[in-house]
């Protein structure tokens, strides 16, 4: 991948220093259909694929930064991963070494770690009863205990299924996003608590916090937006700030700081007379006055798809900042 200085607007710089100011970033990437492997983008901005069994996604670091959970694909073909039983939670060192499975239950997202490092959480699902509609499946929250390997369930029979489970910094609470709100669930009571109420015209996902814990990270479409799909909510002040709102497709976001993001944007580049151009960029802004800056280009390799034509967004990727070593 290329690397870049900023965006006009934002000043210049040398571009290893664009790389280099970053932390390690984790991401999965699509190198064919249905086929996801893990990479490691380093400061400086060296890439290493540290998994090719081809059904590995969903990486996270661990908080001392030493390890990495993922999802990981039952061994054999692609078409076997993806469905019911077929996947699991796994742990390996940074470096991909050292992959061990640590859940017996099937995941519907990818872990995420216990603020002390010493389990995983992840929502898995019960598949419906023969001649039952998919819906009637159960969603569960479930922590496994990387010491004993014991799974603990949570919440059960949860009467909606969340694709990104997002804890929040002291743990106590999980996010997720709903029609018209932003709803905080307490782990040890159960309590809901709405907040950004009313500010949506078509959902929120991927709703993930701050390492502070005075943001939200969202995408969705946000009322007065037009067509924001990338936004922050500041919780104490009940703000909304756009991020992006063009043509482009988002893909995968980390936070690298208390109010900074990171993540994988699809820039339309020209329409040409063969079709448009995309370039998959990383950019990064600042919750504050700073303009969005973009940091590489050619973020991830294309792929090719069934159509036999190059597909290049940055859609489906999963990121995550390593923010201690």
């Amino acid at each position: 991948m290329a690397l870049v200085s900023t965006v006009a607007g934002c000043g210049s710089s040398d571009d290893a220093d664009n790389f280099g100011a970053l932390p390690d970033i984790a991401y999965d990437s699509q190198t064919a259909v249905r086929v996801y492997d893990i990479f490691v983008a380093s400061a400086g901005g060296d890439v290493q694929q540290i998994t090719d069994d081809r059904l590995s996604y969903g990486p996270a670091w661990s908080p001392d930064g030493q390890q990495i959970a993922f999802v990981r694909g039952k061994p054999g073909s692609a078409e076997e991963c993806c469905g019911y039983g077929s996947e699991r939670i796994w742990v390996m060192d940074a470096d991909g070494s050292n992959a061990e499975p640590v859940s017996t239950s099937d995941p519907t997202t990818a872990p995420r770690w216990t603020p002390d490092g010493t389990g995983l959480m992840f929502i898995a699902v019960t598949p419906p009863a023969p001649g039952e509609p998919e819906w009637k499946e159960t969603n569960v929250l479930i922590r496994v205990d990387l010491a004993s390997g014991d799974e603990e369930v949570i919440f059960e029979d949860m009467p909606w299924r969340i694709y990104d489970l997002y804890l929040s910094p002291d743990g106590e609470s999980f996010v997720r996003g709903a029609r018209e709100a932003i709803l905080t669930t307490n782990l040890a009571t159960g309590e809901v608590t709405t907040e950004a109420d009313g500010v949506f015209k078509g959902g929120s996902d991927s709703v993930s916090w701050s390492p502070d814990g005075e943001w939200f990270a969202a995408t969705g479409v946000a009322e007065g937006t037009a067509a924001a799909r990338f936004w922050a909510w500041n919780i104490e002040d009940d703000r909304l700030v756009p991020i992006e709102i063009g043509r482009g497709a988002f893909g995968g976001y980390t936070w690298t700081g208390p109010a900074e993001l990171l993540y994988c944007y699809t820039e339309l580049v020209e329409e040409g007379a063969e079709g448009p151009t995309y370039e998959r960029q990383l950019r990064r802004v600042k919750l504050g006055d700073d303009p969005v800056e973009v940091l590489v280009t050619d973020f991830r390799d294309s792929y090719v798809g069934n159509n036999g034509k190059e597909f290049n967004y940055c859609l489906g990727d999963r990121m995550d900042a390593r923010t201690t070593q």
